[in-house]
């Protein structure tokens, strides 16, 4: 797309994101991460999810948890996505302390959120 001069918007990179994990490629999603900051999508909340996702799965907790507590606007799939990546590295209390939240927050897990906290054992 760059060499063809055309931009990627937001949905873009929610869509290339994912694959940096399944790829083993971190490298590529910090480059991705730093082109959404650059490029003003850091608040997008689809690029803030895959980003907490391929962060975790990528065993970065340290980051995920950054993009994740830094987010203005969060949906299940973000708190789905860090519950997991907290469930994932052994750290069911901040698990179940992002399950709380997405609560208060007025959000209700939804079967997705359900399923992966009942499969890490944090719900």
């Amino acid at each position: 797309m760059l060499e063809q001069n055309v931009k990627p918007n937001a949905v873009t990179l929610a869509s290339i994101l994912p694959s940096c994990s399944q790829s083993g490629t971190i490298a590529i999603g910090k480059q991705l991460h730093c082109f959404a900051i650059l490029n003003l999508f850091e608040n997008n909340v689809y690029i803030i999810s895959a980003l907490v996702d391929i962060y975790s799965k990528s065993g970065i907790i340290d980051y995920a948890e950054s993009v994740f507590l830094k987010s203005p606007e969060k949906n299940s799939v973000t708190y789905t996505n860090m519950i997991l990546g907290y469930g994932q590295h052994g750290m069911g209390r901040k698990a179940l302390t992002v399950c709380y939240s997405l609560r208060q927050n007025g959000l209700e897990p939804d079967d997705v959120t359900f399923l992966e906290s009942v499969s890490t054992q944090t719900f």
